[in-house]
């Protein structure tokens, strides 16, 4: 090939590539914060025997910030009770004062992000262990979809959808 046309191509290919490796590394950008978010929304959901009064306010009020203002909860029938975004920290509050303990695992997600990279779908495996004050331990299994949505920066989950849920496994 003539060093004429090389000249012509080889920027083109350097744009190309360049353009690739951006967008892999948005992609995988995006999906980092995703589930440091998820992570960090479950670190705030779970409970240790020696967690103090304020300690509990304060984790609780820190549930409703990882949602987006208009957020959809369908939990039924697991939690039975409507679930508005500035209510959240209240039920989270309660929910976690009635046990000692709450450990939560997240053994697998599978996440699809859009091409807009605006919005993404997840799907969460978790397994819950619950101990209540009286000693008794509950375990659960529980799928979720989640929806997540990218504003100001931010992925924010959008809905959370209760697909199953399994009570005491054995």
């Amino acid at each position: 090939m003539p060093h004429s046309k090389i000249h012509l191509i080889l920027p083109a290919v350097v744009l190309v590539g360049a353009g690739v490796l951006l967008y892999a590394w948005q992609h995988d950008r995006d999906a980092r914060m995703i589930q440091r978010n998820l992570n960090r929304l479950r670190d705030n959901l779970e409970k240790e025997a020696t967690e103090t009064g304020a300690g509990a306010v304060r984790r609780s009020n820190r549930i409703p910030g990882f949602f987006a203002p208009d957020a959809g909860f369908r939990l039924a029938p697991h939690f039975p009770v409507p679930v508005d975004r500035r209510e959240l920290a209240g039920h989270v509050f309660r929910a976690r004062n009635a046990l000692d303990t709450l450990e939560i695992d997240i053994p697998d997600r599978e996440l699809t992000i859009a091409d807009s990279r605006r919005a993404a779908a997840m799907r969460v495996f978790a397994q819950a262990k619950a101990r209540f004050p009286d000693g008794q331990i509950e375990r659960h299994e529980l799928e979720f979809e989640v929806e997540w949505i990218k504003e100001d920066g931010t992925w924010l989950i959008r809905e959370v959808i209760l697909v199953q849920g399994v009570r005491n496994p054995r």
